[in-house]
């Protein structure tokens, strides 16, 4: 065997990973579906976030097999390096300069790893349950790829070992929110440091996700995924706020979900929030005798505390922003609509207000994270949402990567004006805007309002509203 055919073997290996167009390479390599006589894997290389699986062929030849770290991407393969032969194979997409710096101290510290792989055995597949400082990021990509791997150790009667790294894990802790896996150690605690900056770990690590450059179709809030975590609570959770019973004893026959966002990226002035909330109010109270609207603020990830930072302020400041808020929307609500009961919902934490979301007969809200919080775990409930006109262009549907119900409405893009100069592109639309409070929202509210009893409200809506109109 000669070093062209190790890596002929390992590239014949790749291939066969990514060839499953039902199945995303992680599943494939996990479930040993596909292997090489040519080449073994014998372990890890962990660098910062940066994972490599080590393979070595019948010289004993190292090659390299890097990982992106891009969860969006979904962690797909993206580069190929061997000492004696450079970079051999790369994604063009993944094989970004973050790639490229990982697959340079590889090199520079070769030597390091061959001194760990004198007697290395065959490594066993350990999942990697990545986080990430969004929430929805995990819910798209970490989730669906984690249940699907799941599924497929179940079908065979055995259970996956994981890792996690310390990091931000916003829904909760891998090992609580799967029980199902075989345990779930911290990687430190399974890794070992070479002396070079480079951990090494015994096992293939797999970094569980699907994404752009991953399986992009499985990338899909699946019902697997809602129902885990429409029923979690963490073991360490505080007691609730007590806000559900609250709302389930006023006995309403009508409940609106409704975000309240000061300090975020994609939001309106605070008095177009007052007057927002007192047009809706005022409709509702003219069609239903206990209505009442839930005010959703920012929801505390697993881990945040008040000095956390999100969207360039603390979690202290968008508390206190958003309750102020919340106050003079109450006292604005109690002169258009005193039949109607708020509750303020600012600062639960994540878990609890996504159970609480259940309890909504339907939501208007910002679009974004705000969206897919109640949206995505929630997609049969209609929903009106309002966001800038670089994502709102005139399309009706909101983005929805869910495998049930018709995506939210935007509200009709001539209701909105951008805060951005003309022609401006913003990264991620994050960005403010303005709400024309005039005759147009108020008939697009109440259309909505009015659609919400139907057995497709979201399509009823469009039909009423967009077809025949983009």
């Amino acid at each position: 065997m000669t070093l062209l055919t190790g890596r002929q073997s390992l590239l014949g290996l790749i291939k066969m990973l990514n060839s499953d167009d039902a199945r995303t390479w992680q599943e494939v390599f996990v479930s040993g579906d596909a292997s090489s006589s040519g080449v073994k894997c014998v372990g890890s290389i962990l660098h910062g976030t940066m994972v490599s699986l080590v393979f070595v062929d019948a010289l004993e030849c190292r090659h390299y097999v890097t990982i992106s770290d891009d969860i969006a991407l979904g962690f797909p393969i993206a580069s190929v390096f061997s000492p004696g032969a450079g970079t051999y194979w790369q994604d063009e997409l993944a094989a970004n300069s973050r790639v490229h710096k990982h697959v340079e101290a590889l090199d520079l510290h070769d030597h390091a790893v061959a001194a760990r792989l004198v007697t290395a055995e065959e490594a066993s597949p350990r999942i990697l349950v990545r986080g990430n400082a969004n929430f929805a990021h995990v819910l798209l990509s970490v989730c669906p790829a984690v249940e699907r791997l799941i599924d497929m150790a179940a079908h065979v009667g055995t259970r996956l070992p994981a890792a996690a790294l310390k990091e931000r894990h916003p829904l909760g802790t891998p090992a609580e929110i799967y029980p199902e896996l075989g345990e779930v150690v911290d990687l430190d605690a399974i890794s070992e440091d070479t002396g070079s900056g480079l951990r090494y770990v015994q096992d293939s690590l797999v970094p569980a996700a699907v994404g752009v450059s991953n399986k992009k179709p499985l990338m899909a809030v699946t019902d697997a995924a809602r129902t885990r975590l429409r029923g979690f609570i963490p073991g360490d959770a505080a007691l609730p706020s007590g806000l559900s019973e609250r709302i389930a004893g006023g006995d309403h026959d009508f409940v609106l979900w409704m975000s309240i966002r000061m300090l975020a990226r994609r939001t309106i002035p605070l008095v177009e929030a007052i007057d927002l909330a007192a047009r809706v109010a005022a409709q509702l109270e003219t069609r239903y005798e206990r209505p009442a609207i839930i005010l959703d603020g920012l929801s505390l990830q697993s881990g945040d505390t008040l000095q956390s930072r999100v969207s360039g302020f603390s979690v202290e400041q968008h508390l206190d922003a958003e309750r102020l808020a919340a106050s003079l929307i109450s006292a604005r609500v109690a002169k258009v609509a005193p039949g109607l009961r708020l509750y303020a919902a600012i600062g639960l934490p994540l878990w609890e207000s996504i159970r609480l979301a259940e309890q909504a007969d339907a939501y208007i809200v910002h679009d974004g994270t705000t969206q897919h919080k109640i949206g995505w775990l929630y997609p049969e409930k209609p929903g009106m949402v309002h966001g800038p006109r670089q994502r709102n262009v005139g399309q009706g549907y909101v983005w929805h990567p869910v495998d049930i119900g018709t995506p939210a409405i935007y509200v009709p893009p001539e209701c909105v004006v951008d805060h951005k100069e003309s022609g401006a592109r913003i990264p991620h639309a994050n960005y403010g805007y303005s709400l024309m409070q005039d005759d147009r929202l108020e008939s697009f509210i109440a259309a909505f309002l009015g659609v919400t009893g139907e057995d497709d409200p979201n399509g009823t809506l469009y039909r009423q509203e967009y077809e025949g109109k983009v």
